[in-house]
């Protein structure tokens, strides 16, 4: 497993519903915090017991029915958007038949940190989007995307040019290309913006007189950092009003 992580991939879906074999990827993928795995059961009792993990970067799918992988549905639906554009909440499943369950009985199986398919507004939909841990999905992929995305556009930077000079010039060059990835992903709806529409984001990079002399010897920039505001997700409203007679 662990040689796979140098592969081109992102999203991983096991063929498997035994609890061993979803522990197993799930504690390689959770070590390697990089990517993001799926797995279905039902099993609530396998649930309770990979909700007591915490894995922050696998997603469990709760149905009574997995052999039709409701787990890789669901990446078709949604894997393929921008990332950033969506929420995995709400989305409606080909070949997945929603569960006929109450209110209470959803709450169990989010309580066990998994997600499931039913029915609301007469609509199909997933009922959350959420690893087991409790954290959103599409905020593991927003980090995963920005902290790859700045990588390779640094690396890009250095490849093609015959030196970045080490002077506010060449800094100059390595801050732009952090901003052109954060302007990306405010395109793509992944950092909010203020009461005047701008995007809440900012970089800053140290001159060439405040860094280090060491690092400037050895050839090494460590001076810049950026900062954002995710946009999230609206997944409940609470609406009052005011009825006369």
């Amino acid at each position: 497993m662990p040689k796979t992580f140098a592969k081109d991939w992102y999203f991983l879906v096991s063929t498997s519903s035994q609890i061993a074999n979803i522990t197993a990827i799930a504690d390689a993928v959770e070590q390697n915090n990089s990517r993001q795995f799926f797995a279905s059961t039902s099993s609530k009792e396998d649930l309770a017991a990979i909700h007591a993990k915490k894995y922050t970067r696998t997603t469990m799918f709760y149905h009574t029915t997995t052999d039709n992988y409701p787990e890789a549905a669901w990446l078709g639906a949604a894997a393929s958007a921008a990332v950033g554009s969506i929420t995995w909440k709400f989305k409606t499943l080909k070949g997945t038949t929603p569960l006929d369950i109450d209110t209470t009985e959803l709450n169990e199986i989010h309580d066990l940190g998994a997600n499931t398919y039913v029915t609301k507004a007469g609509d199909d939909v997933t009922s959350e989007g959420k690893t087991v841990s409790g954290e959103y999905i599409d905020i593991i992929h927003a980090q995963d995307y920005l902290v790859f995305s700045i990588q390779y556009a640094i690396q890009k930077l250095l490849n093609r040019s015959p030196k970045v000079r080490y002077d506010n010039t060449g800094i100059a060059q390595l801050e732009a290309e952090v901003r052109t990835v954060l302007k990306r992903a405010d395109l793509n709806g992944m950092i909010a913006h203020d009461e005047n529409g701008l995007a809440l984001f900012s970089t800053h990079f140290k001159s060439r007189s405040d860094v280090d002399p060491a690092d400037r010897e050895k050839r090494e920039y460590n001076d810049g950092s950026f900062q954002f505001e995710q946009a999230g997700a609206i997944h409940t409203a609470a609406i009052k009003g005011t009825i006369v007679l």
